[in-house]
């Protein structure tokens, strides 16, 4: 059985981060790059994350017996639904399925990527 701890959580993140990192870097010694680094894979992985939430967001919503007023659907529609706002009315209505959501998902995509390519010399 695993015990949970700020130290647990701490060394798990450490070596989380340790495994990702490129040939070279150490994290007791990080300089500006490095940081920069850092800064670019933890947004990527928040990405990725955000990305997750919106699947599970809408494929659960195709269930109709699913109650989205409760606890832990209601709080992802929540954090979701920021993102999702700034997509709606950009593009139109075809065959009565809003494709705004289509939109926030190639734009997330395309953030992801985009910042998954940059080199850092």
């Amino acid at each position: 059985m695993m015990k949970l701890s700020i130290e647990g959580v701490g060394e798990f993140l450490y070596n989380f981060v340790d495994t990702r990192l490129p040939q070279g870097m150490v994290l007791n010694d990080l300089t500006g790059r490095d940081y920069l680094f850092l800064t670019i894979l933890f947004t990527v992985l928040f990405l990725k994350g955000y990305y997750w939430a919106l699947s599970i967001r809408f494929l659960v919503q195709w269930f109709p017996n699913v109650n989205p007023y409760i606890h832990p659907m209601f709080g992802l529609i929540v954090i979701t639904d920021i993102f999702l706002k700034e997509f709606q009315g950009l593009l139109p209505t075809i065959f009565g399925m809003d494709m705004s959501a289509m939109m926030a998902f190639i734009c997330l995509e395309w953030m992801i990527r985009t910042l998954e390519s940059i080199v850092i010399i």
